[in-house]
């Protein structure tokens, strides 16, 4: 389905198509609206291949560049990373190398910068912590500008330590936090943004300078849970509403002794709380809260008389409750539950040896791990003896239970991390026989589990990692070993194998040979587009993040005439030969546009003068990101 804006002679209108990118078309010819609209209604579906791109290389040439804490608000990726000017500080990124900027060196000529922490978005603003040298480890905010980043308060006046504020939950629009202010220990805080409004909530454990400790802060519905120990009941399960008065002690799980049940592994399902929990009978089992004491119950003693399953790796899919627990005689296992004794249920065990591998109330090292939620299936990592640790999925039965891939064949493990949902597809890292821990992804079937792309040839691997889905994109590190170090990327859908139109920005019009010319020389031009063989070309992957573009008319390359590094060089079609001068790298500009850059000279490909006019040629000429230089791939 298409649908056109309604606009003026001459003006730019965006034609929207399913897959969701945008199509600029000049109203200036009737015929040539008619003629893109037919050719985009006449085209396959999209075909694209995802290719990793790298975002920018912040610190050039090789080395680690510290980055971390990839934290989405609300479509813009916020991090922590070091370009070795300004040492490690904020930046910004749009997924674009001109969209990714510093936000602020808040610890200026300081080498270690000021080590954003904690990222937190909360309506639209990021909260962190950062030591700007003066204050210590204090709360900051930012809008995303120089201006709008600032110190929210110094929490521990008087020290250049700071007040080290940790567990970062937004509740609602309130940011809820730990800090320890130097008189009552660390406790619970509260800020909505300003220094006044930036206070203690209650000092939980009066008259100590350790304070209760507050972890795990959770919120449902409102109300933020919590674990502390004020000193009298051990650590138990707390939850306030930002009050004084409202912050309180559930439920004393294990009254018996001073350790408490040390709740853990918070995961809600269906408005309710479920934890992990020891009552001091059952050991560490499954519980769970509606938010009153009354309503905080044991779900399941999985395995009575021991010291606990240890639930771990509590997940959510589609309202049910999995989790992985050791299961007495039988070792690990996935569980699923409805919330009740009788809907708690084993779906499968994974150690033959029983549990053997765990300690009292510890998970068993070999029990299913990393469960992740990928459009209602069940992905995780379980061992058995025959594949070792690798890729499961479950639809919560035994029989719908199976492996995916044995990605590294054989029992060894491939030691896979980063479980990743992005539009349905789960990507992940992993290790093969072959290859070192690269970027994976998988359909849930063996054949649709591959590799994305191995960056490092060979054993040592790039070891992507901070897999992290924004709009619909997966932002990644990884260090490809050989030009840029370890860099922030990002997965495009690039169109390999696919006949694809080139159309310009600038002018709707699509990239095209002189007069369907077949013959080596032959100018490239823009024309208006008519969905033709001499409009359809094809991306070439070459390896290295290099492609090039080959007409299908005739077979032939584009190709910066006769190698010139001189800006204004036309760019022809020639024979296929992946030289330098044939060579592009794709960048990325925000909103499915991209800019070809030439390998061998490093200017762009443009359309000459940002002409609009049919038969205007195409050129190389130094890139400065104009409309005429920034072009769709339309299937």
């Amino acid at each position: 389905m298409i649908f056109m804006s309604a606009a003026k002679p001459h003006s730019t209108a965006s034609v929207s198509v399913m897959s969701g990118r945008d199509f600029f078309v000049r109203l200036g010819s009737g015929a040539n609206v008619f003629a893109i609209l037919v050719m985009l209604a006449m085209q396959p579906a999209w075909a694209a291949v995802p290719v990793p791109q790298l975002v920018k290389d912040i610190h050039a040439g090789l080395g680690d560049n510290q980055i971390g804490s990839l934290t989405d608000v609300n479509g813009t990726l916020y991090f922590a990373v070091n370009d070795y000017h300004h040492g490690l500080e904020l930046w910004r990124s749009n997924g674009t190398g001109v969209g990714t900027v510093l936000v602020k060196d808040i610890r200026p000529g300081a080498l270690l910068g000021s080590s954003p922490e904690t990222l937190v978005n909360v309506n639209g603003i990021l909260y962190f912590t950062a030591d700007d040298g003066a204050h210590g480890r204090e709360l900051w905010r930012s809008d995303g500008t120089e201006v709008g980043t600032f110190l929210v308060k110094d929490v521990r006046t008087g020290s250049l330590l700071g007040s080290s504020p940790e567990s970062l939950t937004n509740v609602n629009g309130v940011l809820f936090f730990t800090a320890d202010d130097g008189t009552h220990g660390r406790e619970l805080w509260r800020s909505d943004g300003t220094e006044a409004g930036t206070m203690l909530v209650r000092d939980i454990r009066l008259g100590s300078s350790i304070g209760s400790s507050p972890e795990l802060l959770t919120n449902l519905n409102g109300t933020l849970f919590f674990v502390a120990d004020d000193g009298t009941h051990g650590r138990e399960l707390w939850k306030s509403d930002g009050t004084d008065v409202g912050t309180l002690l559930l439920k004393d799980i294990q009254p018996e002794l001073m350790l408490g049940s040390t709740p853990s592994r918070f995961t809600i399902v269906n408005n309710e709380l479920y934890f992990s929990a020891d009552d001091g009978a059952a050991g560490q089992e499954l519980w769970k809260s509606d938010g009153t004491e009354i309503g905080t119950v044991l779900v399941k003693d999985l395995w009575p008389g021991s010291g606990g399953s240890a639930p771990s790796w509590l997940t959510e899919v589609e309202g049910t409750l999995y989790f992985s627990a050791n299961y007495s005689s039988e070792g690990a296992a996935l569980w699923r539950s409805n919330g009740t004794g009788v809907g708690t249920i084993l779906v499968k065990t994974f150690d033959p040896g029983g549990c053997g591998n765990c300690g009292i109330g510890t998970p068993d090292r070999l029990g299913p791990t990393q469960l992740t939620n990928v459009n209602g299936a069940l992905y995780f990592t379980a061992f058995d003896e025959i594949h070792g640790r690798e890729l499961w999925r479950s639809d919560g039965t035994a029989a719908g239970t199976h492996l995916v891939a044995d990605i590294n064949q054989g029992n060894g493990d491939s030691q896979m991390h980063g479980l990743t949902s992005v539009n349905g597809i789960l990507y992940f890292t992993a290790l093969d026989n072959l290859h070192g821990a690269e970027l994976w992804r998988s359909d849930g079937s063996g054949t649709g589990t591959v590799m994305v792309k191995d960056f490092y040839p060979g054993i040592g691997g790039t070891a992507p990692s901070l897999l992290t889905h924004i709009n619909g994109k997966l932002f990644f590190a990884a260090d490809d070993g050989l030009i840029y170090g370890r860099e922030l990327w990002v997965l495009s859908e690039i169109p390999l194998e696919t006949w694809v139109s080139v159309v310009y920005k600038h002018s709707g019009k699509c990239q095209d040979v002189r007069g369907a010319d077949g013959t080596p020389g032959a100018d490239v031009i823009q024309w208006p587009c008519h969905g033709g063989d001499n409009q359809k070309l094809k991306l070439i992957d070459w390896g290295n993040d290099y492609y090039s573009l080959q007409y299908k008319h005739s077979g032939l390359c584009t190709d910066v005439n006769s190698a010139s590094i001189t800006a204004g060089e036309k760019v022809i079609q020639w024979p296929c030969h992946g030289g330098d001068n044939q060579l592009f790298s794709l960048e990325l500009q925000g909103n499915g546009q991209y800019v070809f850059r030439y390998k061998h000279s490093g200017q762009c490909v443009d359309v000459f003068g940002a002409n609009t006019v049919d038969g205007a040629n195409v050129i190389q000429w130094p890139c400065h990101g104009g409309e005429n230089q920034s072009f769709l791939l339309v299937p």
